[in-house]
């Protein structure tokens, strides 16, 4: 009576083993293909720009999908985590930032990066399973975050970032009308609740809360290192909500 169930245990147990070998392959060859891409992208890549720096790190997907496959589970959570994680993190940031600092980047890298690397470090096999999951989630939610930067910062550049930079209605007006008031007029790190030139002579008590330009004046002076600028609180001000968004 016990000879069906033992076929049935050495069955499953087969059958775990070659989903296991399955699963370890497929991780392997989407980190292969991270590495070769990033590979590849170094030598189109300006010397020394982001690109050039990203292919070198997207490099160490090679020894991972080596690690991958001869089961090398801690030594590949350590350099996925290095080479694929943050050029997950990186690769929108760098793009969307791309025309105001003049990165330099590659679209197809960034895409099979992006594309293969998510799957890859959820099937690479990490010993604690929710970790792996948790990882996973984070970069799906960071992924959209960066398309939604992408479409907000990166395309919409040339017709925003003129000289000087273009706002729209009186509210955006307004509001950087503010942030300047507190950088440039002496009042740091506070911004001003009286605007005597609303409604005069008499003046206006603001109704905008103060966080939302605090965010703003502080992300400037940080940037700035203390020496802000218009063109920097322009700048500050234009990504502001895309990065919100």
């Amino acid at each position: 009576m016990n000879a069906p169930l033992e076929a049935e245990k050495r069955d499953a147990k087969l059958n775990s083993g070659m989903s296991e070998s399955l699963r370890r392959l497929i991780a392997a060859v989407l980190m292969a293909a991270c590495g070769i891409t990033s590979i590849i992208s170094i030598f189109w890549a300006e010397p020394f720009n982001a690109q050039f720096f990203l292919g070198i790190v997207g490099a160490l997907c090679i020894p991972a999908a080596l690690f991958i496959l001869s089961e090398s589970y801690e030594r590949t959570f350590i350099i996925s985590i290095i080479s694929v994680e943050f050029l997950i993190i990186a690769y929108p940031i760098v793009i969307s930032f791309a025309p105001h600092f003049d990165f330099d980047f590659n679209s197809y890298a960034a895409v099979v990066v992006i594309c293969a690397g998510i799957p890859a470090v959820y099937l690479s096999g990490f010993p604690d399973e929710r970790g792996a999951s948790r990882l996973t989630v984070f970069n799906i939610l960071w992924a959209i975050f960066g398309i939604a930067l992408f479409l907000r910062a990166f395309l919409p550049y040339p017709n925003v970032f003129r000289e000087p930079v273009r706002y729209g209605p009186d509210d955006p007006v307004y509001h950087m009308r503010l942030v300047e008031n507190a950088l440039l007029g002496d009042h740091f790190p506070f911004r001003i609740f009286y605007d005597a030139y609303t409604y005069f002579p008499f003046g206006s008590h603001l109704h905008f809360a103060p966080l939302y330009d605090q965010i703003m004046i502080f992300a400037a002076w940080i940037i700035g290192m203390g020496n802000v600028t218009h063109a920097l609180i322009d700048a500050v001000g234009a990504y502001y909500p895309a990065i919100l968004g």
